[in-house]
């Protein structure tokens, strides 16, 4: 059906699944239990068994499988969900060496012509970072390829990414000042689809920062080490968006309990995490 295939989209691409491979060596890429059922249950689309009937927001009938609430705008559920990928960002731009400020008014930025009681924030704010000229300034949103009915949106059910393109104009209409050339900095918009799907941008974006982070490492290590920090990233923002979408799916969910990354680990535990991962299943061949 086209639902099934604008899913099945937003499920695939370069890091969608990386939570599944994920080493849980810290609660930041760790999923409890009842969160990790309903991550498996969305991503085979089978009955999260949810036990409310109506939506709190609209009064729509919830349907069992999590797609009105995925993308109901009525309920708060999606400004709540998207902060803990904001605090993911922040933490990997800090990691990368960048001074990070959260929660930026863009009427105490240098752009010129914002009115004193503007209140328009940009999520974070990223200056300092090596091979970046101007301070990125990031804005974390997640989208749904499906409608609140469970309808597909325009080509999401055959083009992959298709819910990107409203993302991004939507975050670029509210920051006119940032979309365009200004003295200030970039507007960069670090999009992700519910089911897993990454923009092109937040995966440059990390290949970015890789590379930035590993430039004083020794040359004999550097690619050892951006392999470790690659996973490293990735499991984090992978992790925390599986975990803030099946959150937000809950009955009664508990949005400000998201841990965060923690201090970054040294770089040997990284390598040695990062080698023990195997390259392919230890379960043997099946007969048939």
């Amino acid at each position: 059906s086209r639902t099934s295939r604008a899913t099945l989209r937003s499920q695939s691409g370069p890091q969608a699944a990386a939570w599944l491979t994920t080493v849980p060596t810290s609660p930041a890429t760790t999923l409890p239990p009842v969160l990790m059922q309903i991550c498996l249950r969305r991503r085979l689309r089978l009955p999260l068994m949810l036990s409310n009937r109506r939506c709190e927001g609209c009064g729509a009938i919830l349907d069992n499988l999590g797609d009105h609430r995925a993308a109901c705008p009525v309920c708060g559920r999606l400004r709540r969900r998207a902060k803990p990928m904001e605090l993911a960002w922040s933490a990997i731009f800090a990691e990368a060496g960048a001074v990070v400020a959260d929660q930026v008014l863009l009427r105490d930025t240098n752009i010129e012509g914002i009115a004193s009681g503007d209140r328009r924030q940009i999520d974070f704010v990223a200056w300092g970072v090596r091979g970046f000229s101007r301070p990125i300034c990031g804005d974390a949103t997640i989208v749904s390829p499906l409608h609140s009915d469970g309808t597909p949106y325009a080509l999401t059910p055959d083009i992959d990414g298709a819910s990107f393109l409203r993302a991004v104009a939507r975050k670029e209409a509210t920051y006119p000042e940032l979309a365009r050339q200004n003295q200030y900095g970039e507007l960069t918009v670090l999009a992700c689809e519910t089911g897993g799907r990454w923009h092109h941008r937040a995966l440059t974006m990390v290949a970015k920062l890789i590379e930035a982070k590993t430039q004083t490492i020794v040359p004999l290590l550097r690619q050892a080490a951006a392999l470790a920090y690659h996973r490293r990233w990735w499991g984090i923002l992978s992790t925390a968006l599986q975990r803030t979408v099946a959150t937000s799916l809950l009955d009664h969910p508990r949005m400000g309990n998201m841990p965060g990354p923690g201090p970054e680990p040294p770089l040997g535990d990284l390598l040695e995490i990062a080698m023990e991962i195997p390259e392919v299943s230890r379960l043997p061949l099946r007969d048939d």
